[in-house]
């Protein structure tokens, strides 16, 4: 199942956070009309990291997590 039917409804800020070399997805799985129309759609999607990847070599915490706490610390 797809979030895609669920996404036009989002109303608080959502991060979607997605590796543009995800080898488990193509291109149109981005909702990037989406989030251009919804402000409330934050669409980020840096140029690697795989599909679970976000490893920062001798960090501790991905990529992800930290961005997530950066995200929430936001609002």
């Amino acid at each position: 199942m797809s979030a895609d039917q669920f996404m036009p409804a989002i109303e608080i800020p959502t991060l979607i956070l997605n590796a543009e070399n995800d080898p488990l997805l193509e291109k149109d799985c981005y909702p990037f009309a989406l989030a251009q129309k919804k402000p409330e759609i934050h669409l980020e999607v840096p140029a690697r990291g795989g599909h679970t990847g976000f490893m920062l070599p001798g960090e501790p915490l991905a990529y992800s997590e930290t961005r997530l706490a950066e995200f929430v610390a936001q609002f």
